[in-house]
């Protein structure tokens, strides 16, 4: 059966505060997976390990709460597991771009294939900065993800354009 079309980025935020469960046209598509117990870094080799689940982000706003829903069709899923999401984006201001990453626990940002942030690691609440030098058009983007132990979670992006201020990154 073919995965459902992608629709129009709904208005409302998704019940999954990590991705609506079906594809939304234009938002990042992020693969969840499993791993195993006392993990302390992210993957390294994402092609060996066995997707679950997928959802789709248009954004990351997750401040620090407490999280026990699970993903779609893997609700006992609530610790140890990471998510690799995926897409591009389309910058109309060229310049150097400043981005920060609050994450409990590791992350990694990568754009046009380029490492711009590295918060990996078991941690509570970080934050990480990082700037990447854009032309205008259409860039790929890498947002690597992963929780440890339970009870906590946090994930949260933003961006400052050249001359701008900083805002959730978005793609809506």
């Amino acid at each position: 059966m073919p995965p459902p079309a992608p629709i129009d980025p709904p208005a409302e935020a998704p019940d999954n505060v990590f991705g609506y469960e079906r594809p939304i046209r234009g938002c990042f598509e992020g693969i969840v997976y499993p791993l195993r117990a006392n993990t302390q870094r992210l993957p390294t080799a994402w092609g060996s390990l066995q997707a679950l689940s997928a959802v789709y982000a248009c954004e990351w706003d997750i401040p620090t709460r407490a999280w026990s829903d699970g993903f779609p069709g893997v609700s006992d899923l609530f610790e140890w597991f990471a998510i690799r999401y995926s897409g591009s984006f389309v910058v109309e201001t060229a310049g150097t771009w400043t981005f920060r990453l609050s994450s409990d626990d590791g992350t990694k940002l990568f754009i046009d294939g380029k490492e711009i942030i590295k918060n990996d690691g078991v941690h509570s609440p970080q934050v990480k900065v990082g700037t990447a030098r854009l032309t205008p058009g259409e860039h790929e983007m890498v947002l690597e993800y992963f929780q440890g132990p339970r009870y906590h979670i946090n994930l949260q992006l933003y961006a400052t354009p050249p001359g701008g201020e900083e805002g959730i990154f978005s793609v809506r």
